[in-house]
């Protein structure tokens, strides 16, 4: 059975988080490596931390699902999960494909919207006759726009996962078939700290 990942914004998505994990357990869609609140000491370092999720939880993972809200693009864990989770470490640690879920309120923000010059080709995914998700280096962070415009990155609105089984597993095996066929862009450094550009106010935690 696949393994897979959840990287979310902890303080904000962890709603959608406990129905897709909870979805995934239901149906048994997936083997969830997800790190839970509480399992890992905040009060560590920064880099054990990371050390922790890269070899506990990531080493044998086949897909990365991202939830993105207009949270994702400023969280430092996040961008060092995805980035962690399309490096190849050496013989404990695989690649894992990604799966980004576009969750409703960045759905509300960025629905139909037209791209402007300085975006520079991040401009459009396409999911349905309905309409368009825009994202850009601004409204998803780089790592997330550099691999949607690659075709790295799998994805799919919430809303038409209707928390489908079949969709579901149907889009992790899409993801990992792309992270076979295509190579990652991981030209982007690490994020170093979380930004204040986003409401993110409901927490100062690490998470």
């Amino acid at each position: 059975m696949d393994k897979i990942f959840i990287s979310y914004f902890h303080a904000g998505d962890q709603k959608y988080k406990n129905q897709l994990s909870n979805f995934i357990e239901r149906h048994n869609i997936a083997i969830d490596r997800s790190v839970d609140i509480g399992e890992i000491d905040e009060d560590l370092e920064t880099e054990t931390i990371y050390r922790k999720i890269r070899e506990e939880h990531l080493a044998d993972v086949d897909v990365t699902i991202v939830l993105v809200s207009n949270h994702t693009k400023c969280r430092k864990h996040i961008d060092r999960e995805i980035a962690s989770s399309m490096r190849i470490t050496g013989s404990a640690q695989k690649r894992s494909g990604i799966l980004v879920i576009w969750l409703p309120d960045y759905v509300r923000n960025n629905f139909n919207r037209v791209p402007s010059v300085r975006d520079n080709g991040y401009i459009i995914s396409n999911f349905d006759e309905f309409g368009h998700i825009f994202y850009s280096q601004d409204t998803v962070g780089p790592r997330i726009a550099r691999n949607l415009k690659n075709g790295y990155i799998a994805e799919i609105k919430w809303e038409s996962l209707s928390l489908n089984p079949r969709v579901l597993s149907s889009k992790i095996q899409e993801a990992k078939e792309k992270a076979r066929d295509i190579n990652p862009d991981l030209s982007d450094p690490y994020r170093k700290q979380n930004s204040e550009n986003c409401a993110e106010k409901l927490s100062r935690g690490w998470w």
